[in-house]
């Protein structure tokens, strides 16, 4: 079965989230970003603007960058109907999990 996968946000995260998606060898990745214009790698499709944010139920995954906010209608939704909400910090503890050092303040 093929994952779609919305990535939120193409800052710092978002790339990042983007990059470790397809070298994992996932295909169905979407970008949903505020920004109109953005250059993204080849077949990631893209869901720019105003409204980027405002459907999302209909993925499997929903990898949210910090900038976007948690409380947002849309994700809270897409949650309700069974959509797995991450992020790019999850995804590595989930699959780099005897390979991470976590240094803080």
């Amino acid at each position: 079965m093929t994952q779609s996968i919305a990535i939120l946000g193409y800052g710092v995260e978002g790339k990042a989230a983007i990059k470790y998606l397809q070298h994992l060898g996932l295909k169905d990745l979407n970008l949903h970003d505020e920004k109109t214009e953005l250059s993204v790698p080849e077949g990631v499709k893209t869901v720019l603007g105003k409204k980027a944010f405002d459907e999302l139920s209909g993925y499997s995954i929903i990898v949210r960058s910090p900038g976007v906010h948690y409380g947002l209608p849309s994700i809270q939704a897409a949650r309700e109907a069974g959509v797995q909400v991450t992020s790019m910090t999850n995804l590595t503890l989930k699959f780099a999990r005897n390979r991470v050092t976590a240094i803080t303040g």
